[in-house]
């Protein structure tokens, strides 16, 4: 599935477990497919993940962990989703995913993506050419 989001290259380390799942993968490009609607501002995400399941939030000017605060603020219900499914998904986060995930969490040029239906956290950090990947269980 985020294969249709996003240019896949290998896998650098993948986890499940009961309740929740975290990864790392290398990416081939910095492109977005077309099917993960590409947003600059936290203030529309409830509305695009309601019509479309799925966000991308990509605005330079917020880290990550900056974004998902935003999108609390505003949307409390998303906002808690998408901080439960990164918390969570860290009881499978191995060393390296671990550090792919915090560095891109607070890194501006990281692009924050969330998926509804899978619950997931979705991080593509270009400049590093990772995407980090954490579910928690869903609700």
């Amino acid at each position: 599935m985020l294969g249709a989001w996003f240019a896949l290259g290998e896998t650098v380390e993948f986890v499940t477990r009961t309740g929740c799942a975290a990864g790392v993968f290398r990416l081939t490009g910095s492109e977005i497919g077309a099917a993960m609607p590409v947003l600059r501002e936290p203030s529309r995400a409830a509305s695009v993940v309601e019509a479309r399941g799925r966000m991308a939030l990509d605005n330079p000017a917020l880290t990550p962990d900056q974004a998902m605060i935003d999108i609390a603020n505003l949307h409390r219900s998303l906002g808690m989703q998408m901080r439960r499914a990164g918390l969570d998904g860290r009881a499978c986060m191995e060393e390296r995913t671990e550090s792919a995930f915090r560095h891109a969490l607070e890194n501006p040029a990281a692009v924050l993506a969330y998926d509804a239906g899978l619950g997931a956290v979705i991080l593509m950090d270009p400049a590093h050419g990772l995407l980090v990947v954490t579910v928690g269980e869903r609700p």
